[in-house]
């Protein structure tokens, strides 16, 4: 169970990355322009370095984890690992390995983005030249298109990255990276869900921060393997996606505190107590038996990660929403929403 105190510091470091990622954004847009009043410069200087901290990353693999790495091994040219005899591959497995497994993959994500720079520079030459476009205006424009697609690595799921310290610092990144993008001035109909029940010196912003780490993990669940993670062409991309999980956890919320003031207002009727036991009992015995049925259709539904944790931790409580956003670090407005999610997937998957 993930502690309040822990999730406080998660999303401290959550807000750090998006003013992380907003002083990158910046940084891209500045130089972007400073490359494009001297191209030839600029080409020449940035593809030296993307030489340069290849060969220096390389080299560090090699030396502490005793590591080779070679771009000749595959012919999609695909960066392939050769281990060596001082430090087997299969360490990743051992306990006392994994510190040293973590610190390889920062050292491999950082030489795979440098990777992808550099192709991002030869295929830019290459379509220029085939065009008979001027090579570095073309360079230029795949650079930085390349710097503004997201974090190389994204990898914030169990599906995706087993290790748990890594993926909690992926999803943490990542949705640093989605809040850079999201802002409430453009999406108004957002900004409003998330003023709603603002407590006292609360703000719409703090609550986006509040509540992005979850919205990103489930939206990227969710992402198709064609789908972008920055908004471009009117598409549906990650951050898209993140921003409907948030319309739909707002959205939870309010039709929540509706019922509730409906519920005030309504006088009560004699014997309501009674009769109010009863219909709970039924309607948690008709859940149940619910959710027996549901399970045989399960397999076909396809649910992700957290939604499979959700409807197990359904099964064990009866559906104590509380108990389940305490055991998964989330709001219990999240739990609802992945509640619905997963029911409407079985739903479709049994044609009902």
């Amino acid at each position: 169970m993930e502690s309040s105190q822990g999730k406080d510091q998660s999303d401290a470091r959550v807000r750090k990355r998006v003013e992380a990622w907003r002083e990158t954004n910046e940084w891209i847009e500045r130089h972007e322009r400073i490359a494009k009043e001297n191209p030839s410069e600029f080409v020449s200087t940035f593809s030296a370095y993307v030489q340069l901290q290849r060969r220096h990353i390389q080299r560090v693999i090699r030396e502490q984890f005793g590591l080779r790495v070679s771009y000749e091994k595959k012919p999609s040219g695909e960066p392939y690992i050769e281990s060596l005899e001082k430090f087997p591959i299969h360490f990743r497995y051992l306990p006392e390995h994994r510190e040293a497994f973590r610190l390889l993959r920062a050292w491999l994500d950082l030489l795979a983005w440098f990777d992808g720079a550099w192709i991002a520079v030869v295929s830019a030459r290459v379509l220029a030249e085939r065009e008979g476009a001027d090579p570095d205006d073309a360079v230029i424009e795949n650079v930085f298109e390349y710097h503004r697609a997201g974090p190389w690595m994204a990898s914030p799921t169990i599906k995706t990255e087993p290790d748990r310290s890594l993926r909690e610092a992926y999803a943490e990144n990542l949705s640093g990276w989605v809040g850079a993008q999201i802002s409430l001035g453009k999406n108004g109909r957002l900004n409003s869900i998330l003023k709603e029940d603002l407590e006292p010196g609360d703000s719409p912003r703090a609550r986006l921060l509040r509540e992005l780490l979850a919205a990103t993990t489930m939206a990227f669940e969710e992402l198709l393997p064609d789908e972008s993670l920055r908004p471009g062409g009117g598409e549906t991309n990650l951050v898209s996606r993140v921003e409907r999980v948030m319309e739909e956890l707002g959205s939870q919320k309010e039709k929540l505190r509706r019922r509730s003031k409906l519920s005030e207002d309504r006088p009560e009727p004699a014997g309501a107590s009674t009769d109010g036991d009863l219909e709970q009992f039924e309607h948690r015995e008709t859940l149940r038996q619910q959710l027996e049925d549901l399970k045989s259709w399960m397999k076909d539904a396809n649910l992700s990660e957290t939604q499979l944790k959700v409807l197990d931790l359904d099964m064990r409580t009866d559906h104590d929403t509380k108990a389940i956003a305490e055991e998964l670090g989330i709001s219990p407005k999240t739990v609802r929403v992945i509640r619905k999610r997963y029911r409407d997937r079985i739903r479709a998957a049994a044609n009902l």
